[in-house]
């Protein structure tokens, strides 16, 4: 029993080495680089490579969810938002912020309707947002879109007071107009993607886009550089707000923005309905006085319902016209009980004037177990000619 427990054991330690053998022979580690995308706050903060390396770099840069309330006139801010919740009165104070020597550096905002729906195609200019108030009070427009080439990539960009030439390379943005002469317009092509306007004692930089200062093109081409540059366009900040996101408008402002007709139409159906429900003042109206119906109607709304039912209801009212007019007959034809049918129906045609060629026709009528529409018709007429002469 021990030498064969002995013999079990070793054959399991061959199986084993025999597996790890061959296993090494077959497969090799090797490492493999995969990108696994953004991790913490880099995934949900477009701007957090910028303020990481504007620290690096010495200058205070924080993170501001909101713009509830604004920096010192000595600080840049950057707006990397769709401004859906500006109302008149906070673009009002962000440009009197501006004028007392703020720095502000945001980007244009497109009508994603147009741009979505096909109306933008390359080259063609699509609406211009008309519900942001900040492009409005800056008189700027939106022009075509434009995608460069990618041996136009990167583009050369020598801003003013800046000794180096930086290099740009984007994808692709919308042009931005603007027919103010004191406004500093960065073109590529001949489409301009970069403003700068003094505003008082401040300034203004509007670009149609920021994603080169993101997450994902900031260590592309010169993008660094520009955005350290562009900060430095008035003076050497004390403090850099950097700002991702500035929440949604309230539900009554997005559906007076976007769902106008809808709201129309939903007041004028409740004010019709409360129309309907509100009670009457004033004596009711009399009910009409029921219409009486002459006999003749409901005789001839009897015999419609009579002939609807089929064959049952169709013999019963042949049956009821031929009783009729043979009650009529046996009353004013002398001695009609004693006649036998073929007499009978002589005595019939003559008496309603029937012409003699046409007994057969009137025999059928008297006879037939069924008529057909038209000969019941000319049943119902002989009966009421019967009446007639009577």
């Amino acid at each position: 029993m021990r030498y064969q427990s002995l013999l079990y054991g070793l054959f399991a330690m061959v199986l084993i080495a025999a597996g790890v053998t061959w296993f090494q022979a077959s497969f090799e580690l090797r490492e493999v680089a995969e990108y696994t995308g953004f991790r913490g706050e880099a995934r949900e903060n477009p701007l957090f490579a910028s303020r990481m390396f504007l620290r690096r770099m010495g200058i205070d840069a924080r993170r501001h969810d909101g713009l509830d309330t604004l920096p010192a006139t000595d600080s840049v801010l950057v707006l990397d938002t769709e401004r859906f919740n500006f109302s008149g009165h906070r673009v009002e104070q962000l440009l009197d912020w501006v004028r007392r020597g703020g720095h502000l550096i945001t980007r244009a905002r497109v009508d994603q309707d147009t741009a979505d729906d096909g109306g933008s195609r390359f080259g063609s200019p699509p609406e211009t947002e008309d519900r942001d108030l900040l492009q409005q009070a800056l008189n700027i427009r939106i022009g075509a879109h434009h995608m460069p080439d990618q041996d136009q990539l990167p583009f050369s960009l020598q801003l003013d007071g800046v000794p180096e030439t930086l290099e740009v390379e984007l994808d692709f943005f919308n042009a931005l107009v603007s027919a103010d002469p004191d406004t500093r317009q960065y073109a590529f092509d001949g489409a301009s993607w970069l403003l700068q306007r003094r505003f008082g004692q401040g300034l203004i930089t509007f670009a149609s886009t920021l994603e080169f200062v993101e997450n994902t093109a900031l260590d592309r081409a010169g993008h660094a550089r520009l955005l350290w540059y562009l900060l430095h366009s008035h003076g050497t900040p004390q403090q850099v707000w950097l700002v991702h996101e500035d929440g949604l408008p309230a539900l009554p402002v997005l559906l007076a923005h976007h769902a106008w007709p809808l709201l129309l139409m939903t007041v004028l159906g409740l004010a019709l309905l409360f129309w309907h429900l509100i009670p009457r003042f004033g004596a009711a109206l009399p009910d009409p006085l029921p219409e009486r119906r002459r006999i003749s109607e409901h005789v001839q709304a009897s015999g419609r319902f009579y002939w609807k039912q089929g064959a049952p209801g169709q013999r019963q009212l042949q049956d009821s016209l031929r009783h009729s007019l043979q009650a009529q007959a046996r009353r004013l034809i002398p001695g009609w009980e004693q006649l036998d049918q073929a007499r009978q129906l002589e005595a019939l045609a003559h008496w309603l004037q029937w012409p003699s060629a046409e007994q057969p026709r009137l025999a059928q009528l008297l006879q037939a177990e069924s008529l057909s529409e038209s000969q019941f018709t000319q049943l119902a007429t002989l009966v009421h000619n019967a009446r007639n002469l009577s």
